[in-house]
């Protein structure tokens, strides 16, 4: 099977690479995540001069060693590098949310057992429903606020 790239097509396809990359080795480089596509990164790498996008790469293809993307991906106002900090904005956000919401529900569940005759289901249901309240009711404080009124109590434990 053969492929047709314009110069454009194949610079985002390379942007592309370098962001699943990114997402794959960013809490560790040695990953099998990141042993799984490394060489198709590889052989993305090496036709980008080809290709008319010498600038998307470091290296030498006919060293025999491993080109890696160049700091043309990593610039602050890059597409790649505007795409990973929309993504980790958001999956702070979320994150967050999410796991105080988790927290506040499981305190709430301590004071307030639900009914030991309620189903799964229902418990299922209710939980979902719940933990969905709270994180609407952080996701109005995270936009008004931000996290200005976010406090973290060291080695005291307040909820009791």
């Amino acid at each position: 099977m053969k492929i047709a790239f314009t110069q454009k097509e194949y610079a985002r396809l390379l942007e592309m690479s370098y962001l699943a990359m990114w997402v794959a080795g960013s809490h560790d480089e040695n990953s099998p995540a990141v042993r799984r596509y490394a060489e198709l990164e590889q052989k993305l790498l090496a036709a980008a001069t080809p290709m008319g996008c010498a600038d998307y790469v470091e290296g030498d293809a006919e060293s025999g060693d491993p080109l890696s993307p160049s700091a043309k991906l990593e610039e602050l106002d890059s597409p790649a590098t505007k795409a990973i900090d929309a993504f980790e904005d958001a999956a702070f956000w979320d994150g967050l949310a999410e796991r105080l919401a988790e927290r506040d529900y499981s305190r709430e569940i301590l004071k307030t057992p639900l009914p030991l005759n309620m189903s799964d289901d229902a418990r299922h249901e209710h939980l979902a429903k719940r933990v969905g309240e709270l994180e609407e009711k952080y996701w109005a404080e995270f936009q008004k606020s931000g996290i200005d009124n976010l406090l973290v109590l060291f080695g005291t434990d307040r909820h009791s």
